[in-house]
């Protein structure tokens, strides 16, 4: 069985509303694990649609040894 490709999606704009984390939702072989973005709120936004957590810094999101991949 092959194992989900982890994201984080750094920043929260409009590509990513309305492309990038529904498109990666909706692939059986990606799981999200957060987003990040200056608006900590818009990034909660996207977690409270698309699960994952919130990174508060993108050093989080590069340091976590949880992400295969940034968007």
């Amino acid at each position: 069985m092959m194992e989900k490709l982890r994201v984080a999606m750094l920043g929260c704009g409009k590509i990513t509303i309305t492309r990038h984390a529904p498109e990666y939702f909706a692939n059986p072989n990606v799981e999200i694990t957060g987003f990040f973005d200056r608006s900590v709120s818009r990034a909660a936004e996207m977690v409270s649609l698309y699960e994952g957590r919130v990174y508060e810094a993108v050093e989080e999101v590069l340091n976590d040894p949880e992400v295969d991949a940034v968007n």
